[in-house]
Protein backbone atom coordinates (compact mmCIF):
# COMPACT_ATOMS: atom_id res chain seq x y z
CA UNK A 1 0.00 0.00 0.00
CA UNK A 2 1.21 3.50 -0.74
CA UNK A 3 1.31 6.20 1.91
CA UNK A 4 2.37 9.82 2.04
CA UNK A 5 5.10 10.43 4.64
CA UNK A 6 3.89 13.41 6.66
CA UNK A 7 6.65 13.73 9.22
CA UNK A 8 8.78 12.03 11.77
CA UNK A 9 6.48 11.94 14.75
CA UNK A 10 6.96 13.20 18.28
CA UNK A 11 4.51 11.74 20.76
CA UNK A 12 3.97 14.71 23.01
CA UNK A 13 0.19 14.22 22.74
CA UNK A 14 0.28 10.45 23.19
CA UNK A 15 0.26 8.64 26.53
CA UNK A 16 2.43 5.83 25.14
CA UNK A 17 5.60 7.93 25.34
CA UNK A 18 6.64 7.61 21.68
CA UNK A 19 4.74 7.02 18.46
CA UNK A 20 6.80 3.87 17.91
CA UNK A 21 5.61 2.53 21.27
CA UNK A 22 2.08 3.69 20.35
CA UNK A 23 2.32 1.66 17.13
CA UNK A 24 3.49 -1.43 19.03
CA UNK A 25 0.76 -1.04 21.66
CA UNK A 26 -2.10 -0.85 19.16
CA UNK A 27 -0.87 -2.83 16.16
CA UNK A 28 -0.20 -5.89 18.32
CA UNK A 29 2.88 -6.35 16.16
CA UNK A 30 6.58 -6.15 16.88
CA UNK A 31 8.64 -4.77 14.02
CA UNK A 32 12.33 -5.41 13.61
CA UNK A 33 12.73 -3.80 10.21
CA UNK A 34 11.50 -0.65 8.54
CA UNK A 35 7.94 -0.90 7.14
CA UNK A 36 9.01 0.47 3.73
CA UNK A 37 9.02 -2.26 1.10
CA UNK A 38 12.59 -3.25 0.22
CA UNK A 39 14.18 -1.45 3.20
CA UNK A 40 15.93 -3.74 5.67
CA UNK A 41 17.14 -1.07 8.08
CA UNK A 42 16.34 -1.36 11.77
CA UNK A 43 13.29 0.62 12.92
CA UNK A 44 14.06 3.66 14.99
CA UNK A 45 10.92 5.78 15.01
CA UNK A 46 7.21 5.98 14.46
CA UNK A 47 6.30 8.20 11.52
CA UNK A 48 2.99 9.85 10.67
CA UNK A 49 1.55 8.89 7.28
CA UNK A 50 -1.69 9.10 5.30
CA UNK A 51 -2.96 6.52 2.84
CA UNK A 52 -2.65 7.90 -0.67
CA UNK A 53 -6.07 8.95 -1.94
CA UNK A 54 -7.51 9.01 1.60
CA UNK A 55 -6.59 12.36 3.15
CA UNK A 56 -7.78 13.14 6.63
CA UNK A 57 -6.85 10.09 8.69
CA UNK A 58 -3.30 10.08 10.02
CA UNK A 59 -1.59 6.82 10.94
CA UNK A 60 1.70 5.75 12.50
CA UNK A 61 4.06 3.20 10.95
CA UNK A 62 7.51 2.03 12.13
CA UNK A 63 10.35 3.41 9.99
CA UNK A 64 14.12 3.66 9.99
CA UNK A 65 15.58 7.17 10.33
CA UNK A 66 16.47 7.30 6.61
CA UNK A 67 12.93 6.54 5.42
CA UNK A 68 11.36 8.73 8.13
CA UNK A 69 13.44 11.66 6.86
CA UNK A 70 11.79 11.38 3.41
CA UNK A 71 9.13 13.99 4.35
CA UNK A 72 6.43 14.59 1.77
CA UNK A 73 7.38 11.50 -0.28
CA UNK A 74 5.21 8.59 -1.29
CA UNK A 75 6.32 5.33 0.35
CA UNK A 76 5.36 1.74 -0.45
CA UNK A 77 4.56 0.06 2.88
CA UNK A 78 4.72 -3.71 3.37
CA UNK A 79 1.13 -5.07 3.36
CA UNK A 80 1.53 -7.03 6.61
CA UNK A 81 2.26 -3.84 8.58
CA UNK A 82 -0.79 -2.63 10.47
CA UNK A 83 -1.48 1.12 10.25
CA UNK A 84 -2.36 2.57 13.67
CA UNK A 85 -4.46 5.70 14.03
CA UNK A 86 -2.87 8.70 15.73
CA UNK A 87 -6.29 9.68 17.02
CA UNK A 88 -5.67 9.31 20.74
CA UNK A 89 -9.41 9.16 21.52
CA UNK A 90 -9.58 5.93 19.45
CA UNK A 91 -6.47 4.38 20.95
CA UNK A 92 -4.72 5.71 24.07
CA UNK A 93 -7.86 7.17 25.67
CA UNK A 94 -9.55 3.78 25.44
CA UNK A 95 -8.29 1.18 27.84
CA UNK A 96 -6.34 -1.38 25.89
CA UNK A 97 -8.00 -4.72 26.36
CA UNK A 98 -5.76 -7.69 26.95
CA UNK A 99 -5.18 -10.33 24.34
CA UNK A 100 -7.51 -13.34 24.31
CA UNK A 101 -5.80 -16.60 25.19
CA UNK A 102 -7.01 -19.57 23.14
CA UNK A 103 -6.10 -23.20 22.60
CA UNK A 104 -5.18 -23.93 18.97
CA UNK A 105 -7.21 -26.90 17.68
CA UNK A 106 -6.17 -26.47 14.03
CA UNK A 107 -5.08 -29.63 12.27
CA UNK A 108 -4.32 -29.80 8.56
CA UNK A 109 -6.15 -27.78 5.93
CA UNK A 110 -9.63 -26.33 6.23
CA UNK A 111 -11.62 -27.99 3.44
CA UNK A 112 -14.37 -29.17 5.79
CA UNK A 113 -15.91 -25.68 6.09
CA UNK A 114 -19.25 -25.11 4.34
CA UNK A 115 -17.97 -21.78 2.96
CA UNK A 116 -15.14 -23.52 1.11
CA UNK A 117 -12.53 -22.74 3.74
CA UNK A 118 -12.53 -21.73 7.39
CA UNK A 119 -10.80 -18.46 6.46
CA UNK A 120 -13.69 -17.66 4.08
CA UNK A 121 -16.14 -18.70 6.83
CA UNK A 122 -14.46 -16.22 9.21
CA UNK A 123 -14.57 -13.47 6.59
CA UNK A 124 -18.25 -14.13 5.78
CA UNK A 125 -19.45 -13.99 9.39
CA UNK A 126 -17.02 -11.56 11.06
CA UNK A 127 -17.54 -8.84 8.44
CA UNK A 128 -13.88 -7.97 9.01
CA UNK A 129 -10.95 -8.18 6.62
CA UNK A 130 -7.85 -10.03 7.76
CA UNK A 131 -4.67 -8.21 6.82
CA UNK A 132 -2.40 -10.19 9.12
CA UNK A 133 -2.29 -13.26 11.35
CA UNK A 134 -4.24 -12.54 14.54
CA UNK A 135 -1.62 -13.95 16.92
CA UNK A 136 -0.19 -11.11 19.00
CA UNK A 137 3.22 -10.11 17.66
CA UNK A 138 3.07 -12.22 14.49
CA UNK A 139 1.85 -10.00 11.67
CA UNK A 140 2.28 -12.79 9.08
CA UNK A 141 -0.03 -13.22 6.10
CA UNK A 142 -3.41 -14.80 7.02
CA UNK A 143 -3.47 -18.11 5.15
CA UNK A 144 -5.90 -20.36 7.04
CA UNK A 145 -8.89 -20.15 9.31
CA UNK A 146 -7.53 -21.51 12.56
CA UNK A 147 -9.92 -23.33 14.84
CA UNK A 148 -9.47 -22.28 18.47
CA UNK A 149 -11.22 -22.58 21.81
CA UNK A 150 -11.39 -19.91 24.52
CA UNK A 151 -10.18 -21.13 27.88
CA UNK A 152 -13.36 -19.96 29.62
CA UNK A 153 -15.61 -21.53 26.96
CA UNK A 154 -14.44 -25.13 26.51
CA UNK A 155 -17.45 -26.21 24.43
CA UNK A 156 -17.41 -23.64 21.62
CA UNK A 157 -14.94 -23.75 18.73
CA UNK A 158 -14.14 -20.49 16.98
CA UNK A 159 -12.35 -19.51 13.77
CA UNK A 160 -9.65 -16.81 13.50
CA UNK A 161 -7.25 -15.89 10.66
CA UNK A 162 -3.79 -17.41 11.15
CA UNK A 163 -0.60 -17.75 9.14
CA UNK A 164 0.50 -21.32 8.39
CA UNK A 165 3.29 -21.16 10.98
CA UNK A 166 0.95 -20.19 13.83
CA UNK A 167 -1.73 -22.62 12.61
CA UNK A 168 0.83 -25.44 12.81
CA UNK A 169 1.15 -25.00 16.58
CA UNK A 170 -1.63 -27.53 17.20
CA UNK A 171 -2.59 -28.04 20.86
CA UNK A 172 -0.66 -24.94 22.00
CA UNK A 173 -1.97 -21.81 23.65
CA UNK A 174 -1.96 -18.66 21.53
CA UNK A 175 -2.62 -15.02 22.38
CA UNK A 176 -5.07 -13.57 19.85
CA UNK A 177 -5.50 -9.83 19.21
CA UNK A 178 -8.34 -8.73 21.50
CA UNK A 179 -10.37 -6.80 18.92
CA UNK A 180 -10.62 -9.64 16.39
CA UNK A 181 -14.11 -11.08 16.01
CA UNK A 182 -14.14 -14.76 16.92
CA UNK A 183 -16.60 -16.60 14.67
CA UNK A 184 -18.18 -19.82 15.83
CA UNK A 185 -17.66 -22.83 13.57
CA UNK A 186 -21.40 -23.36 14.02
CA UNK A 187 -22.31 -19.96 12.51
CA UNK A 188 -25.01 -20.42 9.87
CA UNK A 189 -26.46 -18.27 7.16
CA UNK A 190 -25.59 -17.43 3.59
CA UNK A 191 -22.30 -19.01 2.67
Amino acid sequence: MRVLNLSEANAEDCGCGTWLKHWENFSYQKANFCAVSGCENKIETGAKVQKEGEPGTVYVVPLCRTCAARHGESLEIVNSVHLVSTKVSDTCAKKKTPAVQVLNLTEGEDQDALCGSWLKHWSNFSQQKANFCMVVGCGGKPEVGGRVRKLEEPGTIYVVPLCRTCAATHDKYLEIVSDVHLVSTAAHGAH
